[in-house]
């Protein structure tokens, strides 16, 4: 497999822009006004696509799945088919949690009776932690990041002086010529940051899933004992 240097580049400048800024509107900010479906897929689409991968089963939420998480009972049921923002918010935490725990382990988590006012709570504090854990993984794998973009800015400019401005605007269409060496030391680079990300995430995984494990399990000596964590 080999990578696009400029490609490569322009998007991790671009992402990495993008996610300082990015995150989840404030409970105040979410409609309550009484959404249809197909208003609640257009709103939840517009919240968080930037997070989903295209092309992957789950990128997008769809009415079954919705209808599915109030049959479960992991979400109140809308009122006269007609989602309210205590609503909004729930889809919004079970939709980024989903990616880390399992559906029961979000009901072990996330009461469905509650109040607007404890959601609102809930909500803003979930929201704040995201916005930080985001600023958190980037600081995590900045080495990494870094690495490449000095690797691929360098390439670029070596190249041509201006190429480097044009990869912040640019996904890399344009082909350029680089010697075997270059793409070499730039997919390196590149499978590092890669590595790296697969391994903060496997054990942030195992940790979460151990935590959640943990709920209602009283001290004993044999519990601290156990591999539960």
């Amino acid at each position: 497999m080999m990578y696009d240097i400029r490609l490569i580049t322009g998007k991790l400048n671009r992402w990495g822009r993008f996610m300082k800024k990015y995150s989840f509107p404030t409970y105040n900010d979410i409609p309550n006004l009484g959404l249809y479906m197909d208003q609640v897929l257009t709103l939840m689409a517009q919240y968080l696509a930037p997070l989903t991968t295209e092309g992957q089963p789950d990128a997008a939420i769809t009415a079954a799945t919705i209808n599915n998480y109030v049959r479960v009972k992991v979400m109140p049921a809308p009122e006269k088919k007609k989602y309210n923002r205590v609503h909004i918010a729930y889809l919004i935490i079970i939709c980024t949690l989903k990616q880390a725990l399992s559906i029961s382990e979000i009901q072990r988590l996330i009461p469905t009776g509650l109040s607007d006012d404890e959601m609102r709570t809930l909500y803003n504090e979930y929201a704040r932690c995201y916005k930080a854990s985001v600023l958190f993984f980037i600081n995590e794998v900045r080495d990494e990041a870094d690495r490449i973009l000095n690797v691929g800015n360098k390439l670029l400019e070596d190249h041509d002086p201006g190429e480097r401005s044009k990869a912040d605007q640019s996904d890399g269409t344009e082909k350029m010529e680089f010697s075997k060496e270059e793409k070499e030391e730039f997919d390196y680079a590149v499978k590092k940051l890669i590595f790296s990300s697969a391994t903060i995430s496997n054990f942030a995984k195992l940790l979460t899933s151990k935590l959640v494990q943990l709920g209602d399990v009283e001290f004993t000596e044999e519990a601290v004992q156990d591999r539960l964590i």
